[in-house]
């Protein structure tokens, strides 16, 4: 089973498609099911982890063909895909819990039941950290990386 899930960022609601399989044939009804929910002149940014099926050639001319959607492929575990996560990890806090439901038909019907009750009352997912605090967070790291290692030499311009 693949739950296929596209969150409206700025609204907070969910469009979802349980399909069986996870080819570009299913990923391209999902599109086509996001393409009918939204509204025609928006612009869609489409962030999706780079699988293959998503890089599929009849999904490249897909998306030619509809110069709404623009998609962004990033590796599977990006902090792009986080708020999709954060959803289904709130799904299991709440609901699934192991021996919870009696069979994988039960688990899609209340999977698909939290999605529904979701989208009845929106609430977008907004970062409960504050920018100092987060700022703070990243800086050393991103001076580590500019460091060079101990008994490593800087490249010079001209230099081989």
């Amino acid at each position: 089973m693949t739950f296929f899930t596209a969150l409206d960022y700025l609204g907070g609601t969910f469009i979802s498609r349980l399909e069986q399989r996870h080819t570009r044939v299913e990923w391209l009804r999902f599109l086509d099911k996001i393409g009918r929910k939204m509204p025609k002149h928006l612009d869609m940014r489409l962030i999706a982890d780079n699988w293959c099926t998503h890089k599929h050639q009849n999904v490249s001319r897909w998306l030619g063909q509809r110069p709404c959607f623009h998609i962004h492929l990033m590796p599977a575990r990006s902090s792009w895909m986080n708020l999709p996560e954060r959803f289904f990890t709130d799904v299991t806090r709440d609901m699934v819990r192991e021996g919870s439901c009696c069979s994988i038909g039960a688990s899609v019907t209340d999977i698909g039941a939290c999605f529904t009750d979701h989208n009845e009352a929106p609430q977008p997912y907004r970062l409960k950290i504050k920018r100092e605090h987060l700022c703070a967070k990243v800086k050393p790291q991103l001076t580590r990386r500019l460091v060079p290692a101990p008994g490593a030499s800087a490249l010079r311009s001209g230099s081989p």
